[in-house]
């Protein structure tokens, strides 16, 4: 009896200590990039992810030189020199880490938080982010972007892309030449269904 009653004990202080390891790592939903656009009423650029299964958006707002970076990868722009994004990757590849995935991991008090999941030599490392930092070197390392779902239950509803993807381009400096017509410009771009899809604001 004594024994049983110990061995039940020590299940609930592995599952107190590992459950909500494990739940973390379960309850979260990939997703792609499914657009970029410009929300008129807070002045910002906004990255809408797209669950994978049912199609939930999630839209994050960001800043403007998270947005370029974003752009820039999206549209297959190769700068001259590295930029803050490309150094990460060029960093991290060179030490020997992989980026296995980030997540976005939750929303408090209309701040998105992000992990970045790198393993190095075997061992996993879990780095905070920004999550259009986490974006931006996702999109570099081509690794997958999940939201957890708490990130899905709280995100707000995505804004109408009122303003001409031209007027977003002129104020994130990015010049979007030899766009396709999946790729219209940091307000609107529009990706190849192959291709990742939404959010982070």
């Amino acid at each position: 009896m004594r024994c049983t009653y110990y061995s039940l004990l020590v299940f609930a202080l592995i599952f107190a200590v590992c459950g909500p390891l494990y739940a973390a790592q379960e309850e979260t939903v990939e997703t792609k990039i499914k657009t970029m656009l410009f929300d008129p009423t807070t002045d910002a650029p906004v990255v809408v992810l797209e669950t994978v299964g049912d199609k939930k958006l999630v839209p994050i707002w960001i800043d403007i030189p998270e947005a370029r970076a974003i752009a820039l990868e999206l549209q297959h722009v190769q700068p001259p020199r590295p930029l803050t994004h490309d150094l990460i990757r060029n960093i991290l590849q060179n030490l020997g880490a992989t980026l296995e995935r980030v997540t976005i991991t939750d929303i408090r008090n209309s701040t998105y938080f992000a992990v970045l999941h790198l393993r190095l030599k075997g061992e996993e490392f879990q780095i905070d982010s920004r999550p259009s930092d986490a974006i931006a070197v996702a999109l570099r390392m081509k690794a997958p972007i999940y939201a957890s779902v708490q990130v899905l239950a709280k995100s707000k509803p995505a804004p109408a892309p009122d303003e001409p993807a031209e007027q977003l381009r002129q104020k994130s400096g990015v010049q979007s030449q030899n766009l396709t017509g999946e790729l219209l410009g940091l307000i609107d771009i529009q990706l190849p269904e192959s291709t990742t899809n939404l959010s982070e604001p």
